[in-house]
């Protein structure tokens, strides 16, 4: 079985700075062409069937990746980004400054700590695991998730358990997609960048 996990393109707040959580802006002109792109990736690896959030972004990328890749459509909430509460639509600076103990707290431990109003990685990885444990159950060959940043994260721990070291170094720019390939219990990783690729292993450049 191959899994591939694309993130949204490029996206207003991504340029600003701002957290998205389930707040939203429309994909920047670099964001259509990184979809358009997952779209010609997603055909040629002859992907059959696209499980993604339900959130504007995300709806806006599978737009142009349908302009290339005609596969079976489900979108699912459960896959939507970390919810990020009160900090939504906020510059990062403008949280450190003032949320400044609950963002270090966040920074430290963010599988069990959330943001005010928001989820926890936790929270995040239960529905999330919901969604995938059915795909990986439905016999399909060959799928792809796509989502945002942080469920990708998610995404990834849970198919291939991914280490410390992993997740300091794991990086998910919006031009990257992620594959995992499954043969019985073997399980490697590989990442295509614009398109291109394939590159053995995670991600770990934020170019």
């Amino acid at each position: 079985m191959r899994i591939y996990l694309a993130r949204h393109g490029e996206t207003q707040w991504n340029v600003e700075r701002r957290m998205q959580g389930w707040g939203d802006s429309s994909l920047t002109q670099l964001g259509e062409s990184q979809a358009l792109r997952h779209g010609e990736l997603l055909n040629r690896e002859r992907v059959t069937r696209i499980f993604a959030s339900d959130l504007g972004r995300v709806r806006q990328t599978v737009s142009l990746i349908q302009e290339h890749c005609i596969a079976d459509m489900r979108f699912d909430a459960n896959l939507r980004e970390c919810k990020m509460g009160q900090w939504e639509g906020q510059r990062v600076e403008y949280i450190q400054q003032e949320w400044k103990v609950e963002y270090s707290r966040w920074q430290a431990d963010n599988e069990n700590n959330s943001p005010p109003d928001g989820e926890s990685i936790n929270d995040l990885k239960q529905r999330v695991a919901k969604v995938l444990d059915a795909v990986t159950s439905n016999g399909d060959s060959r799928v792809a998730f796509v989502t945002h940043g942080i469920t990708t994260r998610v995404i990834l721990d849970l198919l291939i358990d991914l280490s410390a070291q992993q997740k300091q170094q794991l990086r998910i720019p919006n031009g990257v997609v992620h594959m995992v390939e499954t043969h019985g219990n073997s399980k490697h990783v590989y990442h295509f960048r614009d398109g291109n690729g394939s590159i053995e292993g995670i991600c770990t450049s934020r170019d």
